[in-house]
């Protein structure tokens, strides 16, 4: 699909037409897909019953050239950039160097937390559900105020997403027929 959008100037203007309303400009520089993303966290675009990679087709129409098996890269780190200036034609040997040289190598710092394009939450919103938990909330309570789901919100409970050790009440939970009076 491609190669007949850059061949083909009607199908190269509706593509560029349908690709500007579905990003915007940061301060950065950036142009930030807003539509949909991958699981990845890159921008994609259905175009004439065809699901194309949105950062793709921007470095294609700008370069009137087709990728094909070489990556298209980000100078930024931002996957849902589609500013072609920002966007570098590369092997996977490229990618995996740049990625070692700025220090985003799965075997350091993945991206985690809020440098994760998919998560859902903040640092912030974290340690306010954290408070939360610590307060007695229950995780169903915190998943609806967070717009996430209760497994969210039990794996930040149980330490095993966002870091830190298990979250324990700071009081017991009573069974019935239990007493608040310890010697009784």
């Amino acid at each position: 699909m491609i190669d007949s959008v850059i061949m083909n100037e009607r199908l190269r203007d509706a593509l560029i037409l349908q690709m500007q309303s579905k990003h915007e400009f940061s301060e950065d520089g950036c142009w930030q897909w807003t539509a949909n993303l991958d699981g990845n966290g890159y921008g994609c675009i259905k175009f004439r019953q065809t699901v194309l990679s949105a950062h793709r087709a921007s470095y294609a129409i700008r370069h009137m050239v087709n990728p094909q098996e070489l990556l298209v890269c980000h100078h930024c780190d931002n996957p849902r950039c589609i500013n072609p200036d920002h966007l570098f034609l590369g092997t996977d040997a490229d990618n995996t160097a740049d990625k070692m040289r700025k220090g985003r190598h799965r075997h350091g710092s993945p991206l985690k937390g809020e440098n994760n394009p998919r998560a859902k939450l903040t640092i912030t919103q974290v340690d306010a559900i954290k408070a939360l938990i610590l307060k007695g909330w229950t995780n169903t309570a915190i998943a609806e105020r967070y717009g996430v789901t209760h497994g969210t919100v039990s794996l930040i409970r149980r330490g095993k997403s966002w870091g830190g050790e298990p979250i324990t009440k700071p009081y017991q939970s009573l069974t019935k027929g239990q007493s608040l009076n310890r010697s009784g």
